[in-house]
């Protein structure tokens, strides 16, 4: 397990140092290379390049995007849980400028995200989770960007496997 825990941090610590330490030329090359496919609940997602304009449509995503040092151009806050934003104090680091998501659509089973907010926000991609709640929304979100539903049928996924 500790093996474990220092192979995830190295692997955390090796992808910041190479994304910082990028020139603008250098991330063109990569973006215009990379293609990567993430296997969850719905199939799986191919993202090609690097992304930069990230939604982060549940609490958990946020959390990883800003451990990578990555800014989301839109959240799914903790609501009444977080400050005037909806975010934990260990989010206080989200840029002022993305967009807080309605949350009132998840608090209802039943209801999905409002994908024309998504949408507005031009993403590049989606990483959902539990909001992403079925094959539906998905769907609609899809259209939109490449999108990450939850990895596996657990409603929380386990930091490990979104790192």
């Amino acid at each position: 397990m500790r093996a474990m825990k220092f192979s995830a941090v190295a692997l955390l610590g090796a992808l910041v140092v190479g994304i910082s330490g990028c020139s603008s030329s250098d991330a063109d090359e990569i973006a215009d290379g990379r293609v990567t496919t993430i296997d969850h609940k719905f199939g799986a997602t191919t993202i090609t390049g690097t992304p930069t304009r990230i939604v982060a449509a549940d609490t958990q995503w946020l959390d990883v995007l800003l451990e990578l040092g990555i800014q989301p151009v839109g959240y799914l806050s903790a609501g009444t849980m977080g400050d005037e934003r909806g975010l934990f104090p260990w989010e206080s680091g989200v840029d002022a400028s993305a967009k807080e998501l309605d949350r009132s659509a998840i608090q209802q089973v039943g209801v999905p995200l409002k994908a024309e907010e998504i949408a507005a926000l031009d993403p590049d991609l989606i990483l959902g989770g539990f909001s992403v709640a079925d094959q539906d929304d998905f769907d609609q979100l899809s259209k939109i960007a490449p999108t990450i539903a939850g990895l596996s049928e657990v409603q929380v996924d386990p930091w490990q496997d979104q790192v």
